[in-house]
């Protein structure tokens, strides 16, 4: 397999095991005009459809799409994991409603037991993650836009402060909120030729993806 840009930008770091293609896919034999970079933004089920595109990625089932793009989409870019070539032929992004998404992160990104969280993942993280969820009176979405955003919340000026900039991807609380849309798109060539799958049209967008790629143009039915 060629090497991989986040390697060669960072020599002493190895790419995690998830970023990397399931071996059976030959990357050398994607052809250039063709390669294709997959942005994976949390909580928008990039992973369902990554793991169905051959990403490894965390799999629940080994079920893989038809067609040419588990073929051409030869590396992925994930929150800080930037592996994907600058002149990488197009760039699909994995997307969903916003609001839908702002709300799984807020839920994903909250630990369930803070003892374990602040085990495994340490200082830094938890200390994120403590100034919105618990130095704040926000235990849902909800409680977020009521109590922090709105002109009547109650919540202190720092919390609304904080609340704000969660939403807005400003001040990293999780790192699903923060690596957010703006995120990956700013990140990404200034002349990058951007694709999208919908994850509320995914058949529909999936078959356009396709198309451009010199698909069929209904490689997926409606099931």
């Amino acid at each position: 397999q060629p090497p991989h840009p986040y390697e060669l930008a960072w020599p002493k770091l190895r790419l995690p095991s998830y970023m990397r293609k399931d071996p059976e896919y030959d990357l050398n034999l994607a052809p250039k005009d063709k390669k294709t970079c997959f942005v994976h933004v949390g909580k928008t089920a990039g992973s369902t459809i990554g793991c169905a595109i051959g990403f490894n990625l965390h799999c629940a089932t080994k079920i893989k799409a038809p067609g040419l793009l588990p073929r051409y989409a030869t590396n992925m870019f994930h929150a800080q994991m930037y592996d994907c070539h600058d002149d990488s032929a197009y760039f699909v992004f994995v997307v969903r409603n916003p609001l839908d998404r702002l709300v799984s992160a807020f839920n994903y990104d909250k630990p369930s037991d803070w003892d374990d969280f602040r085990k495994n993942f340490g200082e830094k993280h938890y200390n994120f993650r403590k100034r919105l969820y618990r130095d704040c009176p926000f235990e849902s979405m909800e409680d977020v836009a009521r109590l922090g955003l709105s002109n009547r919340g109650t919540a202190s000026g720092e919390c609304m402060r904080r609340a704000a900039a969660s939403i807005e991807g400003t001040e990293h609380f999780g790192c699903h909120s923060y690596f957010n849309y703006q995120y990956h798109l700013e990140a990404v060539p200034a002349n990058a030729t951007l694709m999208t799958i919908r994850t509320e049209h995914l058949v529909e967008d999936y078959n356009s993806v396709e198309y451009h790629l010199g698909g069929e143009p209904q490689v997926l039915g409606p099931n």
